[in-house]
């Protein structure tokens, strides 16, 4: 039963009538249920939630599995992978130490080493590189 958007929200206690009629919104209507069906519903996300974690942290635990034993296993932790629909990669932080050598033109007074330093960057081309952060430590002019 749809009812008004303007009724008055009634702050829940700590302990309440399980039978009472309570006004909840679903979507972009406001809905009155029954207190203990609202309950058994926030029970059964809570549980969902739950499982899905669980779950979803066995697979972790699985998939680090294969990938830390992958050369022992062979094969068999892709095909593992391919019934689990795993992905067998991870994420490892390197740190990269890079020279290069620019050509830059500048205006009479223009800072050559300002302008590198503000407009150089590095860029992974979409590859399965990410590059999350750089800096020029600093110039030489040749």
């Amino acid at each position: 039963m749809s009812t008004d958007a303007n009724a008055t929200p009634v702050p829940l206690s700590e302990s309440y009538d399980l039978n009472a009629t309570i006004l909840i919104q679903v979507g972009s209507e406001f809905v009155e249920k029954n207190a203990l069906e609202v309950e058994y519903g926030f029970k059964r996300l809570d549980s969902f939630r739950a499982i899905a974690n669980s779950q979803t942290y066995n697979i972790e635990q699985v998939k680090e599995y294969l990938i830390d034993n992958y050369d022992d296993l062979g094969s068999h932790a892709d095909e593992i992978a391919t019934l689990l629909e795993l992905e067998l990669t991870r994420e490892i932080e390197y740190t990269v130490t890079m020279s290069a050598t620019v050509t830059v033109t500048v205006a009479p007074g223009e800072d050559a080493d300002s302008l590198i330093i503000d407009n150089l960057y590095i860029d992974s081309h979409n590859s399965n590189i990410c590059v999350d952060d750089y800096e020029v430590d600093s110039t030489n002019e040749s």
